[in-house]
């Protein structure tokens, strides 16, 4: 993410939180962080290997606005055509083929893909760590229950809370 026009901004302004999709479906989800140091742009990876597939990422951006932090959603990368090396796909339980089913179930919860920033269903398709394709409520995401961190103050504690737990 860049400030407007280059701008640099107090430490905490900028939050990033990226989602690498395969073909649609969910591979990794990142929480929200926060830049630490006054910036003019702040990047986050997602990284993984759920098999040979399209691959874009997309998210969000949280910045200060003086009083709250005001969500935005981010445009999604170009896709990437990945092979996954034979090592690693005689491993990787994911099917080289997913697809985002989309609906409303009995329960009048609405699937599909996340990969919409607009409109994100209720149980969004996920790939799991084992490899398997189903759904995850939108509500066990943290970084997606619109949770708001305010003031700048608080985003340094979750900052340094993350530091603390990465180092540990």
């Amino acid at each position: 993410m860049y400030s407007q026009l280059g701008t640099v901004v107090p430490a905490h302004d900028i939050g990033v939180q990226s989602r690498l999709f395969k073909s649609g479906v969910m591979c990794r989800i990142n929480d929200f962080k926060y830049n630490s140091a006054p910036t003019n742009s702040f990047t986050d990876r997602t990284s993984g290997d759920c098999g040979t597939g399209s691959y874009n990422s997309h998210g969000f951006v949280s910045v200060w606005d003086g009083s709250n932090y005001v969500t935005y959603p981010t445009f999604p990368t170009d896709p990437l055509n990945f092979t996954a090396p034979t090592a690693r796909s005689s491993s990787s339980n994911a099917p080289a083929n997913v697809r985002a089913e989309s609906g409303t179930n009995a329960r009048g919860q609405t699937y599909g893909s996340g990969a919409d920033n607009q409109n994100v269903p209720d149980l969004i398709a996920s790939i799991g760590t084992n490899g398997q394709v189903g759904y995850v409520k939108k509500t066990d995401l943290p970084s997606l229950r619109r949770t708001t961190v305010s003031p700048p103050t608080a985003a340094l504690a979750k900052c340094s809370s993350m530091t603390r737990t990465a180092s540990t």
